[in-house]
This record gives structure tokens, sequence and C-alpha cells, in this order.
């Protein structure tokens, strides 16, 4: 059977310089307060066993100076990509007052800091709230590419359930066009933990009636809007009053991201800790001493995974995204905005079953993708989605990233465990067999 080589180039904001050449799987934080003092052995142990565990590269949320300092050194020799941030040097955290930078500063902290070769970018902010963090935040995304331009210049979004920005006062789509105008971000990231904070997600419906949708529909617009990679935080481990989640809630969030294109996939927070020190939640990817903790070998096997679809994923552009009708049916923006009937999609029949969604994808040679989701985190389900012509249907394998042909077929007849995904090819059945491998354009 032919196989054919297509090649992709980086992706980033057209306005901004960083180039992104590889999907990305991160991590937050590996330690909690800011103040704490360093722990050499435990954050050690924590990034040689986040690399163990698939992630690519280590995000230092709220580490702190010293804790900043330490790890520098232990990426460079472990080898892992590490986006630093260090609240007393540059950037800021929502409303906290940020300490005050210049332009020479940030020449002089990129000068001293140019030997780390695995250094691949600056955490800017953390969900910049008011009008002057928005334009504090661009103004040192600007400072940072000028003296550093091949480096990410990091931010992230706030999620609609914030208390000044939210659906319900109708503020949040302003603010998401703010942002995007304001901070002109490398990569628009974005946040949203549904187990614990979502302000009226219930357990009855799972995520049906999450504004988690709303989110990500005007999220993914607007980055779809002004060509930025989408990147997305997941939650895999208790946030506030929530009870410990199980792993299908976790494979939900990070195959549903790929499913809206994300390029990114952010975890909150593998090493266990959330918002409290203290509070650490008892199933975690590792402890907060970097020890294996309760979900290490499922996220072991499901970063796998993630890094062999990604490899196709890059190469794609998200287009589409189509869900079962129970998804937040009675809202009135979701429906006038974000809702689609997927048999307008040219290439499905019916309507979706329940717990069904699916996202379509091109490559730039116009080769048909689909991403087809349970969302049911609790009860595997079996799907039948009937075409509206007969396709030579390839799966893009989780285990190795290589297509398989699966057949001549006018349906797609599939069973999904809790919470988990599935990436096929349509190829014009009439065609002659052909395998795609995507590399990246050098």
């Amino acid at each position: 059977m032919e196989t054919r080589n297509i090649y992709w180039r980086p992706i980033g904001n057209p306005l901004r310089k960083y180039r992104q050449d590889h999907f990305i799987i991160s991590n937050f934080k590996c330690n909690f307060k800011e103040s704490e003092e360093v722990k050499l052995n435990d954050l050690r142990r924590t990034i040689v066993n986040l690399k163990k565990t698939g992630y690519n590269t280590l995000e230092l949320g709220w580490a702190g100076h010293n804790n900043a300092l330490a790890a520098l050194p232990i990426c460079e020799e472990e080898g892992i990509d590490l986006i630093l941030q260090d609240f007393t040097e540059f950037g800021g955290f929502q409303k906290r007052e940020p300490v005050e930078v210049s332009e020479m500063h940030i020449k002089e902290y990129v000068e001293k800091h140019k030997k780390y070769r695995r250094l691949s970018g600056y955490y800017i902010w953390d969900e910049p709230w008011l009008e002057d963090s928005l334009e504090n935040a661009g103004r040192q995304i600007s400072w940072f590419e000028k003296y550093d331009p091949f480096k990410l210049p990091f931010t992230v979004a706030l999620p609609s359930y914030n208390p000044d920005f939210t659906w319900i006062n109708g503020k949040y789509p302003s603010y998401v066009k703010r942002y995007s105008e304001m901070v002109n971000p490398a990569v628009f990231s974005f946040d949203y933990y549904p187990f614990g904070v979502d302000p009226v997600r219930d357990d009855s419906a799972q995520l049906d009636n999450s504004f988690l949708w709303l989110d990500l529909g005007i999220v993914t617009q607007e980055a779809r809007v002004r060509n930025i990679p989408f990147w997305f935080y997941f939650q895999d481990l208790r946030v506030a009053k929530f009870r410990d989640i199980d792993f299908p809630m976790i494979r939900l969030q990070m195959y549903n991201a790929l499913m809206y294109g994300a390029k990114a996939l952010q975890s909150y927070n593998a090493t266990g800790s959330a918002c409290s020190p203290g509070k650490e939640s008892e199933r975690s990817v590792l402890k907060p001493d970097g020890t294996k903790g309760y979900f290490y070998e499922d996220t072991k096997n499901i970063n796998f995974e993630m890094q062999n679809l990604g490899r196709t994923l890059m190469a794609l552009e998200s287009y589409g995204v189509y869900h079962s009708s129970e998804v937040l049916k009675d809202n009135d923006y979701f429906n006038e905005n974000f809702r689609k009937n997927i048999k307008e999609s040219g290439i499905f029949a019916s309507d979706l079953p329940k717990k069904c969604s699916v996202g379509l994808f091109k490559d730039k040679e116009d080769n048909d993708y689909v991403l087809i989701l349970n969302r049911d985190y609790l009860n595997s389900n079996k799907f039948i989605l009937p075409l509206k012509f007969k396709v030579r249907l390839y799966e893009v394998s989780k285990n190795d990233g290589m297509q398989r042909e699966i057949g001549i077929t006018d349906k797609i007849n599939i069973a999904l465990s809790p919470g988990d995904g599935i990436l096929y090819r349509l190829q014009d059945w009439k065609k002659e067999s052909c395998l795609i491998e995507y590399f990246l354009e050098k």
C-alpha cells in the first residue's frame, strides 16, 4: 500500500514571532508556596517522573523565585522543556499587584538565562484580569519576543467562572475579545475545571449543562479568527469542594480538547496540589514529593496516546464541532452561536446519538478527519454514525500514530470506553488505498 508524506510548517500567531513545532503536554507546577524552601531532591524527583509519565514540558506556575532558579539546571540536565514563571522578576497573576518591570530589565533577564537550552518560554501572566494587566501582559510579551524571539511568551485567559466576566452578566464574550486584542497572545490558552468550580454543572447531567461548552465555543472561535494555536488546561485532581475525580473524567477533558483542535494539553495539576496548601488531592499523577501517585500509570498511557495522535493533529485544522442535542439544549446563546446540525456538515447523514460529539478536521491538502468522543464519563457507549456516502476509512492508531485501513463503509460503527475518543481519516472509496504520514517541514 502506498504511503504519502505530507509536510507541515510550525504554527503560531501571525502577529507574534513564536512558532510551535511539536505537540505539547505540560504540567502547571511543582511546588505550591512561593516562599517555600527549595527541596532539591523532591524537585528533581518530580521533574524526572513528569518526564517518565510523558510530559514534554514543565511550567513553573506559582513556583517562587528560589524554586524557579533551582528548576532551570535540573530541567537542563534531565532534558525537559521549561516555561519559566517568576513573579519577583516579571509578569503577574490575576488582579494581584505585579512587580514593576522595565524593558531594560527584561533584556538583562533574557541575557542572564540564555545559557539554558531547555528554557522554552516565559510564563508572563496567569489570567490577566484588569485593563492594566491586559496592557501590561501585551507589553511584556513584546519585550520578551524582542530579546528572545524564538521562545514562547506565554499567557492564559480567564475562564467564565470568575466573578466579573460571566455568561450570566453577559460580559465574558467581550472579555475574550479584549484579551485577544490587548494581549495578542502567542498561543490562545485558557483553563476550565468543571469538577468543583463550574457554577452550573450537576452530577445528573454530567457535563451536558456545563458552561464549558460556551467557553470552548467563544475561545476557539476567537483563536480561529486570529489564526492562533489553541491550548487547553484540563483538571486532573480535586479542586474546591468536589470529591476526588475518576480517570475517565480526565480522559474526557483531554479528548474533548483534541476535538476542539488543541495543539497543547496542559495539566492542572499532576503534582497533586491545587489552590490551598495542605489540601493535596488523594488522587493525582504524582504526590507532592514527586513519587508516583494514584493516576501515574493511567496518565503515562494516555500521554503516550496523546503524543501519537498529536503527530497527526499538529498538521490538521479544526473547522467544526458538533454535539448531540442534550448539550446546553435550553441555552439561547449556545443555540444561536455554537449549535450546529451535523447533517449540514456534508459528511454525516443523521443526528448524533446521545452523549456523542464529533470534531471535523482537514489537512492542507483537504484530507478529511473526524474525531468522535464519548462524553459519558460513567458508561461505555456504542455509536453508529451513518455517512452520506461511502468512504475508505482509516483509524489513526493511538499506539504508534500510524494509519490503519479499516475498509469501505457508509457508516462508522464504534464502541468507546467512558470519556474516550478516536480519530479517523475519510477517503473517497473509489481511490486506491493510501496511508498518510505527517512530518515537520525543515
